[in-house]
């Protein structure tokens, strides 16, 4: 009845990529100052290079003049555009990372993003109002960051007044370590070389949120090719998707213990054999960014939803006599060359399957009722 059941999950609509899902969790002080630091460091790099540029303009120009030097009057007349610029960068560089994915390439770096605090991507109201939101976040003396060090909204002032929160990254979400460096030198050669700085940002699509838990295309993409449908319709594996974290969230309320090493180990073989074998497999998660653990965590998940759905849905279905022999005599003609007992065991699976379908999606119909579920267009 187990393996059914998982069947019968894997094509219900009824877990990424998703969202291969997590908790959502709040990033770290520590995370955000390093994160910070980073593209303190990558603002500064950008701006001396332009700030370059213009000293050298500059001294052409008093060169082309007859002057050796800068006048101090140049060079007072030169700081408030310098400073603007300053300004300038750093707000387009945070806004347009902001408003693109939530990630600058320092939180790339350290695996963590901003979202809205629905889970949603910033909109472009918030990554402009996010600079200014650092700026007030400063006084006095830094107090609006030290907010984001207590628990367990982990919120900085900047965070409350833009309505965003700073969060873990899952699997799949973003670049990580050598990657996320090896990005950030792209991006920076780029621009300094005129390229768009798009050209290196990784932007992720969010296609649905459950509660505090977000679904993204990349989630939506391991459901499609873990369970071998990868042509079933995008907003059909979202919706599965978010029954899926559903019945995760339930699996924790009920303490559904985590399965055997073996169980798991057999749920990852039947993956790699479904997408043609390890190099295959390699080149799956190579795609979506996860590695081994990544993988394991995901069968986890989906073994404990399935174990849920076993002891608290289908334990309970009892099928009386009459209604199998019912069956039976209704299907005779599917259970030619099998004794009377063994067509009574099949048409008894069969019915705690029906039944137990039904209940299954009513209980996820009541689930998803008391959820905060927003899903977005695929469009």
């Amino acid at each position: 009845m187990s393996d059914a059941a998982t069947i019968r999950l894997d094509i219900s609509p009824s877990n990424d990529p998703a969202i291969a899902t997590e908790s959502v969790r709040p990033a770290g002080f520590f995370r955000r100052l390093v994160a910070m630091v980073s593209d303190c460091a990558v603002v500064s790099m950008l701006y001396s290079g332009f700030l370059s540029l213009g000293v050298w303009g500059a001294f052409l120009g008093a060169h082309a003049s007859g002057a050796r030097y800068l006048s101090t009057d140049l060079v007072k007349t030169l700081t408030g555009p310098f400073i603007l610029l300053w300004v300038g960068l750093a707000w387009v560089y945070i806004s347009w990372f902001t408003r693109h994915g939530g990630q600058t390439p320092g939180k790339m770096l350290l695996g963590i993003r901003i979202v809205s605090i629905d889970g949603s991507e910033p909109s472009w109201g918030q990554a402009l109002l996010r600079p200014a939101g650092y700026l007030i976040s400063w006084l006095p003396f830094g107090v609006g960051y030290v907010m984001a060090v207590f628990p367990p909204a982990k919120r900085a002032l900047h965070d409350w007044l833009t309505g965003t929160k700073v969060i873990r990254a899952s699997a799949g979400h973003g670049p990580r370590g050598a990657a996320s460096a090896a990005m950030m030198a792209a991006w920076i050669l780029a621009t300094t070389a005129g390229a768009p700085p798009a050209s290196a940002a990784l932007v992720e699509r969010i296609l649905a949120t459950v509660n505090d838990h977000v679904i993204t295309l990349s989630d939506v993409t391991a459901f499609q090719l873990f369970t071998g449908l990868p042509h079933s319709a995008t907003e059909e594996a979202t919706r599965a998707l978010v029954d899926r974290r559903l019945l995760h969230t339930e699996s924790d309320r009920f303490s559904i213990p985590l399965p055997a090493a073996t169980d798991i180990a057999a749920r990852v073989s039947d993956i790699t054999t479904r997408l043609g074998g390890p190099e295959a497999l390699a080149r799956t998660l190579a795609r979506l960014g996860w590695n081994q653990d990544d993988l394991k965590a995901w069968a986890t998940d989906d073994l404990r939803a399935t174990e849920f759905l076993d002891q608290r849905i289908y334990f309970f279905i009892i099928i009386p006599p009459q209604d199998v022999d019912a069956y039976y005599e209704s299907h005779r003609e599917e259970f030619t060359g099998l004794s009377i007992e063994e067509a009574r065991d099949i048409a008894g699976k069969r019915l705690v399957q029906e039944r137990g379908d039904r209940k299954r999606d009513q209980f996820l119909a009541g689930l998803r009722e008391k959820a905060t579920i927003r899903i977005n267009s695929v469009e």
